[in-house]
C-alpha cells in the first residue's frame, strides 16, 4: 500500500473518529415573573446571544435555548445536568445569570479524535418585557438586541453587534470587535446616548426633529452626518464636535477601527 493510500485511510478514519464520538444535546428552559413597569431586567451570559423585545403585559417571559457539545453524549448529558439558572426575582426586579462549572484549557486535536473535546455551553436568550423597563444586558461571545423599548439601557458584549430599534430614553452601548447599529425615535434633554466599539462601525438613525449635543470621533475610519451640525471648535475627518438644532440630549460616539454615521429618518 503506497504512501497515498495511508494517507486518504487516516484521514477517513480521523473523521468518522470525530464525527461518531462528538454530540450536541440541547434543552429549554422558560419561565415567567410579574414585574412593575419601569422596573430592572438584569441579564448576564458568556457565550450565546440575548434577544430583548417588548410586550403589552405587566411580566416577563424568559425563554432561552441551553445547548451542549462535548467528546461524546454521556459527557454532554452529565454536564447538562449541571447547568442551571441563577435567578434573583423581585417585584421591580429581576437578574438571571447561567451557572455552570468552568472548564479550564482547551481542546487538543487528538482530545477532538477520541471523543474527549472538553464540554461546550451555548445559551440564547429571548426575552419579553413591559415596554417601559430599565435593562442591563450584557454577553461575552454573541449579538446584544432590544426592540421597541423605553428607559435606560446598558448593552455590554465583547465579540457582537449590538442592535436596539425604536428606542427612546438613554443608551449606554459597548462593544470590541463588532458594530453598533441604533435606531432612536425620541431623546430628551436629560437623555444620553453612548456608543463605543474597538473594531467596528457605529451607525445612529434618529428622528427627523432631534435636538442634541453631538461628540464623535474616530481612528481608522471617516464621520458622516445628514444633521445639519453647528460645530464647536476644530472639525476634522476624524473629530468632530457640536449641536443638532440647538443642542439637547448627549450623543457620544467612537471607535478605532470603524466609520460613524448619522442618519436621519
Amino acid at each position: 500500500m503506497g504512501r497515498k493510500s495511508c494517507y486518504w485511510i487516516l484521514l477517513l478514519v480521523i473523521g468518522y473518529a470525530g464525527i461518531s464520538s462528538s454530540a450536541t444535546i440541547a434543552k429549554e428552559f422558560r419561565q415567567s415573573f410579574l414585574i412593575q413597569q419601569a422596573g430592572n431586567v438584569i441579564i448576564q451570559n458568556v457565550n450565546g446571544d440575548i434577544v430583548v423585545e417588548s410586550w403589552d403585559r405587566d411580566s416577563v417571559e424568559v425563554f432561552a435555548e441551553i445547548e451542549v457539545k462535548a467528546g461524546n453524549r454521556n459527557m454532554a448529558e452529565e454536564f447538562m445536568e449541571q447547568v442551571r439558572m441563577d435567578i434573583d426575582y423581585q417585584s421591580n426586579r429581576l437578574f438571571i445569570e447561567p451557572d455552570y462549572p468552568k472548564v479550564e484549557g482547551g481542546n487538543s486535536f487528538l482530545d477532538w479524535i477520541f471523543g474527549r473535546s472538553k464540554p461546550q455551553v451555548n445559551i440564547q436568550f429571548f426575552v419579553k418585557v413591559p415596554s417601559k423597563m430599565n435593562l442591563d444586558l450584557e454577553s461575552v461571545n454573541g449579538k446584544v438586541h432590544i426592540e421597541k423599548m423605553e428607559g435606560k439601557f446598558r448593552l455590554r458584549t465583547t465579540n457582537g453587534p449590538v442592535l436596539a430599534n425604536e428606542i427612546v430614553g438613554s443608551i449606554n452601548g459597548r462593544t470590541v470587535n463588532g458594530s453598533l447599529y441604533v435606531h432612536l425615535v425620541e431623546l430628551s434633554r436629560s437623555d444620553e446616548v453612548i456608543l463605543q466599539t474597538t473594531n467596528g462601525h457605529v451607525e445612529l438613525s434618529l428622528y427627523e426633529t432631534v435636538q442634541a449635543d453631538v461628540d464623535a470621533s474616530t481612528v481608522n475610519g471617516g464621520i458622516s452626518t445628514d444633521f445639519p451640525l453647528e460645530v464647536q471648535g476644530r472639525q476634522n475627518s476624524k473629530q468632530i464636535r457640536g449641536q443638532i438644532y440647538g443642542g439637547g440630549g448627549l450623543i457620544d460616539l467612537s471607535t478605532v477601527n470603524g466609520s460613524i454615521a448619522i442618519y436621519k429618518e
